[in-house]
Parts: structure tokens; sequence; C-alpha cells
């Protein structure tokens, strides 16, 4: 499912918190708004970053599903996930 993303910004503090968060998948023109995130968050790691992504794409060809939370159009979480498949794991 693909889901146009309204265009957000990552808001050091965060909004509210009673309004409502959504996950959607990150899309192309977004990424600067996520490295950011990560680049700012305590617990950004290279691992959440997209030159990760990249680096993994480049050696395994995993496919990867990127996900951000937004809260009023503001990113308030990420999370990195590839699809790993192995003759151990399936």
């Amino acid at each position: 499912m693909n889901i146009a993303l309204p265009q957000f910004q990552f808001c050091p503090v965060p909004r509210a918190l009673n309004d409502e968060c959504h996950v959607v998948s990150l899309s192309w023109g977004h990424e600067c708004d996520w490295n950011d995130y990560v680049h700012a968050h305590p617990h950004g790691t290279v691992f959440h970053t997209l030159a990760w992504r990249n680096a993994v794409d480049d050696s395994f060809g995993h496919p990867d599903e990127y996900l951000v939370a937004l809260r009023g159009g503001c990113i308030v979480g990420v999370l990195p996930m590839f699809l790993v498949r192995g003759p151990i794991i399936g």
C-alpha cells in the first residue's frame, strides 16, 4: 500500500501528545527529514540512517521497509527494517 506523505518536518519537541499518530512508509523526497530526525535523536545510530540502508542494499540486496511515525505533521519516530532470508531463518 502506497500512501502519499503529507509535508512533514522534524520537530525537536513533539506537539501535543493527544494528537493522533500516523505510521507511513518513507517516500522519496523525505530522506533529509529522516536523517535530520535520526541525527538529532539521542538514541539514533548509524543503523537508523539511510546511508546504512544503502550499504545493506548495495552489499546484500535485502528489501527494506522504512516507516515514519508522524504526529501533527512532525516526525516522532522511525523504524528501519529489512527482509532477510537465508537457509537457517527462511
